[in-house]
């Protein structure tokens, strides 16, 4: 019964119709609208369900009492085997009442407990909880605020599961002290098959024990350790850590500081990785020469089917080099190489690589200054695939004429699977802008749409209206072009906009109007920029009202205006309501003493 919106009063009804289904063993009820309310239901559905073997409520909001709930029923499941409360609002003492539940289960293999904030104490309890449990094979708490303290004991904890294949503890603030002791506790591990570690805030300082630990994970498969400030010491210990390891799949090393030198102590082990499947190497500054040096090293993995080398300064060189990697290997997926300086010398090797890869669902060239002759270089790749779901080639100067190779490449396709289409910042006028809606005639699968600053004016935003309104659009970017009045307003009512981009508009009165109206029905609008306009009176105030009536705007750009009375005074009294304002600019801006 997962993703059905179930809510309240909806599962109050399940519920009374599942309590006399005593041999039930699964109940799926994750992805719901359940609250504290609803838990009380939940707990009647749990009532002697002895063999429930398999409980998921995960992604609703049943928040600490909703959790006390569930657990007390919970206590009678000896045998529980998996147990999902994933983003449940539960806290500190809501993990301590499920961690209660948990001391009576037998056979519990694997725990879900993510998004939760659970904090060091939820921690400390789960670990106490699971002391004594020999079956546990899986352990999520990724994003918990757990530090220190919490991991010294999960390290304890974890020390005797020697069952162990996954453990998740992304994004806790863990820190060197306690991920040495979380190392340590796996370290005589050897079932252990997935590791991630994203985003806890570890250095150099915890590779050497980390190294130690990995040298005997001959089952490794996975490690992902992105966003942590390894550097290259860290990278040196790591390989070394890995170098026996042949049955790696992925290895997830984004955003780690690495550079060239760390880069080609990481390219010195992935000869041998020849089951590599994933390789995340993003944002690294690994060079030109770091990049070729990885490239040789997997050159012949012809298994690889992820590739991430985006934000590396790698150039036309290093592109050449990524290219014959791509040709190596028939089946690969996605490849993301965004601001990386391929020009479109780089381009055209991708081209020729890609052109006979009939599985390629993502190409990522953001940013790389191809320009239309490297789109050009694409056609062929972009034509040949069966499968693109994502293409973004935002920031590559193509213009109309490069928008028309993309749309001429993707359609007529005897199935087109297309998902998201990101041509921002390109100077696409109208023309292409309606190419593109020819486009979403064809695609019924698009979900995602950008087009921001670029150098569309009315025409082309009609001919994207009338073809978004025939589909559902999850996400749509127009900021930043010429349009103006109805057919903008059109434009914001039709997705959850986030983010509107009203810079340097210089709009009329006439065509405020509807925007206006649309804002006030704008209820996920986060950020508003406003910046160089010379709005009148008039409009000024119709947008300050539109605004006034949105408490979730957390960030507000009004710089280069003139807020002197009478403009600025419904502008001020807007800022007051919104409640949830985080940044505020009002750089250069006329402003009388009174307003303040």
């Amino acid at each position: 019964m997962g993703e059905n919106q179930i809510d309240d009063s909806m599962i109050a009804k399940i519920g009374a119709a599942l309590r006399t289904h005593v041999r039930l063993h699964m109940l799926f009820l994750d992805n719901n609208r359940i609250t504290e309310s609803g838990a009380a239901s939940v707990a009647d559905c749990l009532k002697n369900k002895q063999d429930l073997r398999v409980f998921n409520i995960d992604y609703n909001h049943i928040g600490v009492n909703g959790a006390a709930k569930v657990s007390e029923q919970l206590k009678n499941n000896y045998g529980l085997s998996k147990l999902y409360c994933d983003a449940n609002v539960i806290g500190e003492e809501g993990c301590e009442k499920l961690a209660e539940c948990m001391e009576m289960m037998d056979s519990l293999k694997k725990v879900c407990i993510e998004n939760n904030n659970i904090g060091d104490r939820g921690a400390i309890a789960l670990s106490k909880a699971l002391e004594d449990n020999d079956t546990l094979l899986s352990l999520h708490l990724e994003n918990n605020n757990i530090s220190r303290e919490g991991a010294y004991t999960l390290g304890e904890m974890i020390s005797n599961k020697y069952k162990l294949s996954k453990l998740n503890l992304n994004l806790n603030p863990i820190g060197d002290e306690g991920f040495s002791r979380i190392a340590r506790g796996i370290q005589d591990i050897e079932t252990l098959r997935i590791i991630t570690l994203a985003s806890t805030n570890i250095t150099h300082s915890s590779m050497p024990v980390l190294s130690q630990s990995l040298a005997n994970k001959r089952f490794l498969t996975k490690l992902l350790i992105d966003n942590n400030k390894l550097g290259p010491e860290g990278a040196k210990l790591l390989a070394k850590g890995l170098s026996a390891n042949e049955t790696l799949t992925n290895l997830h090393l984004a955003n780690c500081q690495l550079g060239e030198e760390g880069t080609l102590d990481i390219a010195g082990i992935l000869q041998n990785k020849k089951n590599l499947l994933v390789l995340d190497m993003t944002n690294n500054k690994t060079g030109v020469n770091g990049c070729i040096s990885v490239c040789k090293a997997i050159q012949h993995h012809t298994t690889l089917r992820e590739l991430y080398f985006s934000n590396n300064m790698i150039g036309p060189d290093g592109a050449r080099h990524v290219a014959k990697v791509l040709e190596s290997t028939k089946y690969i997926q996605e490849v993301w190489l965004s601001n990386n300086g391929v020009f479109p010398d780089g381009a055209a090797a991708l081209g020729k690589a890609l052109q006979d890869k009939k599985y390629l669902e993502v190409l990522c060239l953001k940013r790389n200054d191809i320009g239309l002759s490297g789109v050009k270089e694409l056609q062929a790749a972009l034509t040949n695939s069966k499968t693109v779901r994502i293409l973004d080639f935002a920031g590559n100067h193509i213009g109309d004429e490069g928008v028309k190779i993309i749309v001429q490449a993707l359609c007529n396709k005897q199935k087109q699977q297309l998902q998201t289409l990101i041509v921002a910042d390109n100077k696409v006028t109208s023309v292409g802008a309606q190419m593109i809606a020819q486009l979403m005639e064809q695609c019924a699968t698009l979900q995602e749409l950008q087009v921001q600053n670029n150098e569309i004016d009315n025409t082309g935003g009609t001919a994207l209206v009338n073809q978004i309104k025939k589909r559902k659009i999850a996400k749509l970017d127009c900021d930043n072009n010429h349009l103006t009045g109805q057919i903008l307003a059109d434009l914001l009512q039709m997705t959850p906009i986030q983010k509107l981009h009203l810079v340097k508009s210089t709009l009329s009165d006439a065509q405020v109007q509807p925007m206006a109206n649309s804002l006030i029905k704008m209820r996920d609008l986060k950020q508003v920029y406003m910046s160089h306009n010379n709005l009148s009176n008039n409009a000024l105030g119709m947008l300050a009202d539109a605004l006034a009536v949105n408490v979730k705007i957390e960030e507000i750009s009004m710089t280069h205006n003139d807020l002197s009375l009478p403009n600025g005074v419904k502008v001020i009294r807007a800022l007051k309501n919104m409640t949830g304002l985080k940044k505020l600019s009002l750089n250069s801006c006329t402003l009388d003493q009174e307003l303040l």
